[in-house]
């Protein structure tokens, strides 16, 4: 039911384009998440990969969660790296990174679909 609902939005509901991009010209950390999404959805990894790839590790990211919220529906205690801070930090600075290097490269930028 989600993947029609999910193509329904696609097909016939137009986004809004990234603020940032608009005034600025600068990508964010987010451009191009929703192609990125759209892309999963039909399949795609890699032109997901080309869009943005915080998505597919925000969605391993989540999948950890979601076992250890499993783990813990039974009782068992699992602390995954997930909750480090260090690994909370390193996200930070990974992103902030990416987001420069986005900018300098424009094989990093998102692809434009018609």
């Amino acid at each position: 039911m989600a993947y029609l609902f999910s193509l329904y939005v696609f097909r016939y509901i137009t986004l809004p384009s990234c603020y940032l991009y608009e005034l600025t010209g600068i990508y964010c950390p987010g451009c191009g998440c929703t192609r990125a999404v759209y892309a999963l959805i039909h399949g795609d990894v890699i032109l997901s990969l080309k869009q943005n790839p915080l998505v597919i590790v925000s969605l391993a990211a989540l999948f950890v969660l979601y076992i250890e919220l499993i783990f813990r529906a039974f009782g068992k205690k699992l602390r995954t790296f997930v909750h480090s801070k260090y690994f909370l930090w390193g996200a930070f600075i990974a992103i902030m990174i990416y987001t420069v290097l986005r900018n300098i490269f424009p094989q990093l930028a998102p692809i434009e679909l018609v």
